[in-house]
């Protein structure tokens, strides 16, 4: 058995504890993220033991909403998806997207893009949004369709994008 020691070397070992701080610090570090599904909803983050800080009402160009049974992203040009801009941790998104692979088998994966806030002065930002690229087709819930309506009416986004979601469950 081998036992792993620290280096005898100070400076070795304070370049080792920089880059540990350095990792630590990526993990907690807060990220925009673009939530598209029941996760826009600051309490089903708290669920997850998220607090959610601002939560920014958004949408992202050239992409439509599919509901097949989960909430998923597929490229389409001209088209909107709604949902909200929250800044999480780096372990907030592998706490949320983990349970989803384990409970659901889903793949979810980050993707860099820009969303649209619209709060009083609209901008474009930088968000990752995750999306699943393999999903097996299936009929989406009629509770987990009316959730997701409920989330976006709460954030005050359009209502023809809720009847949208709610015919999906149909």
């Amino acid at each position: 058995m081998t036992l792993l020691r620290m280096p005898a070397n100070r400076k070795t070992r304070g370049k080792m504890r920089q880059r540990w701080q350095q990792q630590m610090d990526q993990e907690s570090r807060l990220v925009r993220v673009f939530f598209y599904g029941t996760f826009m909803n600051a309490k089903v983050l708290a669920e997850y033991g998220i607090a959610a800080g601002e939560v920014l009402p958004a949408r992202v160009m050239n992409f439509e909403l599919s509901i097949r049974p989960r909430v998923n992203l597929v490229p389409c040009n001209g088209a909107s998806v709604y949902g909200a801009v929250i800044s999480v941790t780096h372990n907030d998104l592998e706490k949320i997207y983990s349970d989803l692979e384990k409970s659901l088998g889903l793949k979810y994966l980050p993707q860099a893009m820009f969303a649209e806030t619209l709060d009083e002065t609209p901008t474009f930002e930088p968000v990752l949004c995750y999306i699943a690229s393999r999903m097996t087709s299936g009929l989406a819930a009629p509770e987990y369709v009316k959730e997701l309506a409920g989330c976006v009416r709460s954030l005050n986004l359009p209502e023809s994008y809720a009847l949208h979601i709610e015919s999906f469950g149909l």
